[in-house]
């Protein structure tokens, strides 16, 4: 369980790995390579230092303490750099925990304007990658502004993400078709004009799919207690909550409790005798 709503936290089987909080949902990191988790700045570095209350990973005991430095090492705390030996890759750093990224099919990395791009033409610092040599530079979706959602000709239930000018491929939720007057997903008995029909369009599919009733939140997922729906701006994810654990509404959070909430399915284990068997990661032990 989370000590607080946000935050990174010792995993204390394992001194290379962390728990990140966000609004009391956790997940588990792992830190770069060779590297270990600092609890007492809340981040990843190389030492040769043993942390207190965790358990010391694999390659410590094989001679590998200390050899963080054959990792990226971030040259200011949050940012996104060049990788020398990859053109259309780069390193993201946040708080000096380093991620190795990959700009989209056919785009490189500009180190100046710190995005991807299709337009570098003469890319230095870095090995080109394989397709660059083959001509294939500049084939993939233009952001055409900085920030915002567009649409995917190819597919009516897709849709690119631009941030910052760097592009993502995103699926809209079971049944729905991207809007792009309205710049979100939504489900509608009529198909956008400007792309093509997804396969399950033509087989009378539409419209089968949870509606976000406000704009951003976490709600019930009426088929299982144990799930809940996660709203972004209208878009919609579906979640499951960790080890026998069910969402409580009221709260919009997942929690270990003996009582079934209203308004939702009991999921399989609940009837089993599962419930109230969550794991307390902290004190490393199952109640």
């Amino acid at each position: 369980m989370c000590p607080s709503a946000y935050g990174d936290f010792q995993d204390a089987s394992d001194c290379s790995r962390f728990y990140r909080c966000t609004n009391f949902q956790v997940q588990s990191w792992s830190c770069g390579n060779n590297q270990l988790f600092d609890p007492s700045v809340q981040r990843c570095s190389s030492t040769s230092t043993l942390p207190n209350g965790c358990s010391a990973p694999t390659w410590w005991n094989q001679g590998g303490q200390g050899q963080g430095q054959q990792t990226y090492q971030c040259p200011n705390p949050n940012g996104d750099f060049q990788d020398s030996s990859d053109c259309s890759k780069y390193y993201r750093c946040t708080n000096f925990q380093v991620q190795s990224l990959s700009c989209p099919s056919n785009q490189l990395f500009d180190p100046n304007a710190q995005r991807c791009s299709s337009t570098v033409t003469n890319p230095s610092g870095c090995h080109v990658p394989d397709w660059w040599n083959e001509g294939g530079q500049g084939q993939t979706f233009q952001c055409p502004s900085a920030n915002g959602d567009f649409q995917d000709p190819g597919d009516c239930s897709r849709f690119y993400r631009c941030t910052n000018f760097q592009v993502q491929s995103w699926s809209c939720g079971n049944n729905q078709l991207f809007n792009p007057s309205a710049g979100r997903c939504s489900s509608t008995s009529t198909l956008p004009n400007g792309c093509s029909a997804p396969t399950w369009w033509n087989q009378g599919g539409q419209g089968q799919t949870f509606q976000c009733p406000s704009a951003y939140g976490d709600f019930q997922d009426a088929s299982d207690c144990s799930r809940f729906y996660r709203c972004t701006n209208f878009q919609v994810q579906s979640y499951s909550c960790g080890n026998n654990q069910l969402f409580d509404p009221s709260v919009q959070r997942c929690s270990s409790t003996s009582t079934l909430p209203n308004g939702c399915e009991a999921p399989t284990w609940w009837n089993q005798g599962g419930q109230g068997q969550t794991c307390m990661y902290l004190l490393l032990f199952c109640a």
